[in-house]
């Protein structure tokens, strides 16, 4: 049976399994030998050499059977409350489209990655990621990842705010890179807690925006300004939806425009939508001044707005 960079091999109910790593890593493995490097798992957690364990934050995954050795600590997060208040019944009734207690994976407290090692991982023991849905894996393992962590990692407002949700053991974040799969692009879903990244979309000019290109960087940085607004419940809400998409574009395009300056790009003005008679509508949106590290809004600073 495969488990990550592993087969797992017994020859009778009295032997103990044994590991034996695939031939192509024997290489590495010699490597670590010689040069007295730690041994990693395939999502990057260091072996812990006098148990045989894996630490992930959280809790402590044991790599001969693939399972955590203590219960998920947020399976509270899988189960409906008490119906006490608006929040709590909005929250209720989200679980089935989220999975939930509707997703027997979810019950299964001491399994890995939804036990789908291959297409998910866990990287602190408490969220699952959805990282990969139709790139190549070389696309994704030396182009996605890396682009995503120097995004995450940057002195800029989007990276501050995925280093918070990252960090937040009570939030579950999944994200998806893929190409030609969305219409409308990329986009975040609400209740569904996910971010989706067209990567078809890089490179194009936005519309009526000349010179002003997408790129990975501003696509996650958009998406995060989304998540994070939502997640930590400072999204307006305006009197009719109109102006609630007017609110909760501004927060993210404001994320967008900082990310653009801070990497030499140039920024949004506007931001355009289509209304429900398909009527084609323009609002200025807050543009970065790095002189004054503020956001400018029709010649007044504006503020994003807080918890």
């Amino acid at each position: 049976m495969k488990l990550g960079s592993y087969h797992i091999l017994t020859t009778s109910p009295q032997t103990k399994p044994s590991i034996k790593l695939r031939k192509f890593a024997s290489l590495a493995l010699h490597q670590r030998y010689l040069y007295g490097r730690p041994q990693r798992n395939n999502t990057g957690k260091e072996l812990d050499t006098e148990t045989g364990l894996y630490y992930y934050g959280a809790r402590y995954l044991d790599p001969k059977i693939s399972r955590w050795l203590s219960g998920d600590p947020a399976v509270g997060e899988y189960i409906p409350s008490a119906p006490v208040n608006e929040e709590a019944r909005k929250r209720n009734g989200s679980l089935p489209g989220m999975g939930g207690v509707f997703n027997y994976a979810n019950l299964h407290v001491y399994h890995y990655a939804g036990n789908n090692p291959v297409k998910y991982r866990d990287p602190d023991g408490m969220n699952i990621e959805l990282q990969n849905d139709n790139l190549s894996s070389y696309e994704f393992e030396y182009s996605i990842k890396l682009r995503f962590n120097t995004v995450m990692n940057s002195d800029t407002d989007a990276g501050q705010k995925l280093r918070e949700i990252y960090e937040d053991s009570n939030i579950n974040l999944i994200i998806i890179f893929g190409r030609g799969k969305s219409e409308e692009g990329s986009y975040y879903e609400r209740g569904g807690n996910l971010i989706y990244i067209e990567m078809s979309e890089i490179g194009n000019e936005i519309f009526d925006h000349p010179g002003v290109i997408k790129t990975f960087g501003t696509l996650i940085a958009h998406e995060s300004g989304h998540a994070h607004a939502y997640l930590y419940g400072y999204e307006e809400i305006g009197e009719n939806p109109y102006y609630t998409l007017v609110f909760r574009e501004r927060i993210a395009t404001a994320v967008e425009n900082n990310y653009r300056v801070l990497n030499g790009l140039k920024q949004r003005e506007v931001y355009h939508t289509l209304l429900p008679d398909n009527e084609l509508v323009y609002f200025n949106v807050p543009m970065w001044n790095a002189i004054t590290n503020s956001w400018m809004l029709m010649g007044r600073e504006w503020k994003m707005p807080t918890r």
